[in-house]
């Protein structure tokens, strides 16, 4: 599956995966106002590009989770070097297996993009079922792609699909 595909990727092929989310950051301080405190979890966040970019914007409490090794050490890396490490957390662990009370606080954001569709429905369903559990109960979901290209115009939707995960919760029985 791409998963284990990525796993066995170079490291001299990860480099062209990171990515350039400066314009996505500013979407979302503008989606989130000043709710600068908000715990935000990203889910795949990769090298922590975009994490760091928030915790530059003021954002204080960020998350995220990588299976990458490589990625992993990349995250830490870029999260060091940008001086941010009092306000990103990244754990190496596969989203499905990640323990989110760990955390300590309730999640108010989560981010799921660019590997959305990658994990298969049950994995999907027992990373659900972990985060669930950790949620404030106004929690917002965006699940990507984040950021399309529309008429040759990069267009951000921040797609949300659910605010609150009232239903999921009930799908879940949770």
């Amino acid at each position: 599956n791409e998963t284990e595909l990525l796993l066995k990727m170079p490291e001299e092929l990860l480099k062209y995966i990171d990515a350039d989310y400066s314009g996505l950051a500013l979407d979302f301080q503008a989606e989130l106002g000043s709710k600068t405190d908000l715990t935000i979890v990203q889910v795949g966040c990769g090298r922590a590009d975009l994490l760091v970019r928030l915790a530059k914007l003021g954002f204080t409490s960020l998350y995220g989770i990588e299976c990458n090794p490589l990625q992993f050490q990349g995250a830490q890396k870029k999260i060091t070097e940008a001086g941010v490490a009092d306000k990103v957390t990244v754990a190496q662990a596969y989203v499905q297996d990640y323990d989110y009370s760990k955390i300590g606080k309730k999640i108010g954001v989560v981010i799921i993009h660019n590997f959305w569709g990658v994990i298969d429905p049950p994995t999907t369903y027992k990373m659900w079922e972990g985060l669930s559990k950790c949620l404030t109960d106004d929690a917002r979901v965006y699940m990507g792609p984040l950021r399309l290209v529309k008429d040759n115009k990069k267009v951000s939707p921040l797609v949300r699909l659910w605010r609150g995960l009232r239903f999921q919760r009930r799908m879940m029985k949770v």
